[in-house]
């Protein structure tokens, strides 16, 4: 699992601060029924939005033909997202975060050593 992110250069730790400490919450409390739904609402949108395209029509139908083992209607897919529930997100979180040691790929100027000295506490050494 990758997570991405940008952001200047001197703003990094509390970047991977932030990411850190939001997935540590997600592991420990999930995702608030809330959020839920919205973020059900948007992918959802997506995906409809997505069927309006001939070009990502196609690029849906292998991807569900590569992943899924065949063609899935949009209905289906919309009824498997409406289906996801905060107990099941937690538990894949846990599994997903449970023994993964986080990593860091930077892109950009080399940071200072200030910045990578407050790195160190975020990204230990084994």
């Amino acid at each position: 699992l990758n997570l991405y992110l940008a952001t200047n250069p001197g703003q990094v730790p509390s970047a991977v601060r932030i990411v850190r400490e939001t997935v540590e919450r997600l592991c420990r409390e999930g995702v608030p029924p809330k959020e839920l739904e919205s973020v059900k609402s948007n992918v959802k949108g997506m995906l409809l939005l997505g069927a309006d395209d001939v070009e990502s029509r196609m690029i849906n139908l292998a991807r569900n033909q590569l992943f899924l083992g065949g063609w899935s209607s949009v209905e289906s897919i919309c009824a498997a997202i409406d289906a996801v529930t905060g107990v099941e997100l937690k538990r894949v979180a846990r599994r997903i975060f449970r023994h993964q040691e986080p990593g860091l790929l930077a892109l950009g100027p080399r940071p200072s050593p200030a910045v990578r000295r407050k790195l160190k506490p975020s990204f230990p050494k084994r």
